[in-house]
């Protein structure tokens, strides 16, 4: 088995001298072999090994069993061991994650901090062939494509899997044959979760047809991880996805396969959780929408076509203007916005009227006694700067292509449905001051820093 362990980790570039690796210990017979071996081969490397243990604080009296056991065999071997104790069950009520995930969340947590506090160090689990079996079934059953069908990787950033091609047949022989003992965890006997059922059920009876199917499963899954890698690179350079944003034209003349990974890393980048056929497929087809269109793929991730840019914008965000600020005539005020804050005053006429996109100066006396601010509303018009005529406010929201999640988060100055001001978008023409005016409106939007 030693020979295979060097063989891997040689092959996939894992370690070199002078390295340190924090083993992750539990204490059952996939981490003790790991750890046993990479104690056995560190000369041969030479690196330096050292041990993480969690206690999760689930299996009472066993747990604490647990860490003593671990603690006695490294102690022997002068292995220095890092040992932390969290309360999983009640951080994954506070969190409202299931215990299992809690737990990975937890452990990996340690090996992180660990690693940091080494200087710098690997990550050694002990994922075996059969794991990764697991694994790849877990994932063709909840959709989530090729890339999933690739299974567990031989490394990912600091993390390594030097028993991934070792069965677990031969983890119990060589720690039988070296004469080391190892703890048994009840909950891996229970099928309470769903990787539990797989290993113990579905994978029993798989191998009952098929007694070589671990390793089959092994070659595929080794096969599936390449063709991903290469795919993934096309979708990479294909310039679809950029900057947080699909560009759905360039998305769309992709090929299928290689538009399923533009999805899957734009999902990725977007923060969405558990992603799966379902928001692989959302993407998809929110690229072939139109605008305006969106898809919901997380509890507060939403994936907005804005004229055919696919971006991510959150289902809870504030996104009315609604309240109507009445402006008496000749006052002085501010009014605080969505993003920023109006400033309305009424002065007498100056020779300094210099605006800008976002101040406006009118003739206070041509104005009615309806003036506000407000977000847009149904029969909205605009006689625009610069341009004959009048527009629909709807209209002039559609040629210069403003999202529509944003439209009723932008905040204008009107008077009745005409609308006179919207900062950095557009000015009317009308109650311009000239040479009879004495008194001059001036309205500024300032955003918020």
């Amino acid at each position: 088995m030693l020979k295979r362990v060097l063989e891997t980790i040689k092959v996939n570039n894992m370690l070199k001298a002078g390295d340190k690796v924090v083993c992750a210990l539990s204490g059952g017979a996939d981490s003790m072999a790991l750890l046993c071996a990479l104690y056995e081969i560190k000369d041969i490397l030479n690196i330096k090994v050292y041990a993480a243990h969690l206690n999760h604080s689930i299996r009472g009296t066993d747990a604490d069993e647990d860490y003593l056991f671990v603690k006695e065999f490294c102690e022997k071997r002068g292995i220095e061991l890092f040992y932390k104790k969290v309360d999983i069950p009640l951080i994954a009520k506070k969190t409202r994650k299931s215990e299992e995930e809690a737990g990975r969340i937890e452990r990996y947590r340690l090996f992180y901090e660990t690693a940091e506090s080494l200087g710098g160090a690997r990550i050694a689990t002990g994922h075996h062939q059969c794991d990764n079996a697991e694994t790849v079934l877990f994932n063709l059953f909840r959709g989530s494509g090729t890339k999933g069908l690739g299974g567990i990787p031989y490394k990912r950033d600091i993390i390594i899997r030097p028993l991934l091609d070792i069965s677990k047949e031969d983890i119990v022989n060589y720690l039988t044959e070296k004469g080391i003992s190892w703890r048994e965890d009840k909950t891996n006997a229970e099928c309470t979760y769903s990787r539990n059922r797989i290993r113990l059920v579905i994978l029993k009876e798989i191998e009952k047809l098929f007694p070589d199917a671990v390793k089959k499963i092994a070659f595929a899954s080794g096969c599936a991880s390449c063709d991903d890698e290469f795919i993934t690179s096309v979708a990479k350079n294909s310039g679809a996805f950029s900057s947080g944003v699909i560009d759905a034209a360039a998305f769309n003349s992709l090929h299928d396969a290689v538009k399923r990974r533009v999805a899957i890393a734009a999902l990725d980048f977007w923060g969405v959780e558990n992603v799966d056929a379902g928001k692989i497929k959302a993407v998809c087809t929110l690229c072939e929408s139109s605008t305006g269109k969106y898809r919901d793929v997380g509890s507060d991730v939403r994936l907005v076509n804005n004229y055919g840019k696919i971006k991510k914008t959150g289902k809870n965000l504030q996104v009315s203007c609604n309240e109507k600020y009445i402006l008496p005539k000749g006052e002085t005020l501010e009014i605080k916005a969505f993003d920023g804050i109006w400033s309305i005053k009424t002065v007498d006429k100056t020779d300094k009227m210099r605006d800008n996109k976002m101040m406006i100066f009118l003739d206070a006396d041509k104005l009615g006694e309806k003036l506000c601010v407000r977000g847009r509303q149904n029969g909205d018009f605009i006689s625009p700067y610069g341009m004959t005529g009048t527009k629909k406010l709807k209209k002039v929201f559609i040629d210069l292509k403003i999202p529509k999640e944003m439209r009723d988060r932008i905040s204008m100055l009107t008077m009745g449905d005409e609308v006179l001001f919207i900062p950095g978008i557009r000015k009317t023409k009308n109650y311009l001051p000239d040479q009879s005016t004495k008194k001059i409106l001036i309205a500024e939007y300032k955003r918020a820093d």
